[in-house]
């Protein structure tokens, strides 16, 4: 069942940022404009879903790193 909730403006403001934030065709990184700029579609398709899932996971490792190296230096 779906109920009506007054959000107010705010709150509304916000759900409407998240929405467009968060779809799928949303891009705000365009890899053609990197480069010689003839990247074809699937290529660059390929560049950006690479990205997408390469780049969470190396924040993660460099999350972790820097908490063992505070870990670490703070044993000292």
């Amino acid at each position: 069942m779906a109920f009506a909730f007054d959000w107010g403006a705010l709150m509304q403001g916000y759900l409407s940022t998240q929405n467009s934030l968060t779809s799928l065709g949303t891009s705000f990184f365009e890899f053609a404009c990197f480069g010689e700029g003839d990247v074809s579609q699937n290529n660059g398709f390929v560049a950006e879903t690479v990205a997408y899932i390469v780049l969470p996971l190396i924040f993660i490792f460099l999350t972790g790193v820097s908490a063992l190296v505070s870990v670490y230096h703070n044993n000292d």
